[in-house]
């Protein structure tokens, strides 16, 4: 009896498997990505990041001293790649 018992045991213990399902993987590694998102921007990694996507380039305009050309407007803003007596043009329509 006690023979059975722990056969039983070990049966079961052989039927247990730790396999992970898909919805556990893609959770998880939203969870890195979301925990890797934190950690670089309180480490200030970011800044570099933004300020490249907030340049008057990256918004596909031309910093000029001189009045917007036609079929362009004036985005208003403070641009890094723009100096202060700079705007940036974004045109809306190709001539």
């Amino acid at each position: 009896m006690l023979r059975n018992t722990i056969n039983l045991k070990k049966s079961m213990n052989k039927n247990k498997k730790a396999d992970l399902t898909f919805g556990q993987i893609v959770t998880a590694i939203i969870a890195l990505i979301v925990l890797v998102i934190l950690i670089m921007i309180f480490t200030g990694k970011m800044q570099g990041i933004v300020a490249e996507t907030d340049s008057c380039r990256a918004k596909g305009g031309i910093c000029t001293s001189n009045a917007c050309e036609d079929g362009a407007f004036e985005k208003f803003g403070n641009y890094e790649d723009c100096t202060d007596e700079e705007v940036c043009c974004i045109k809306v329509f190709d001539s």
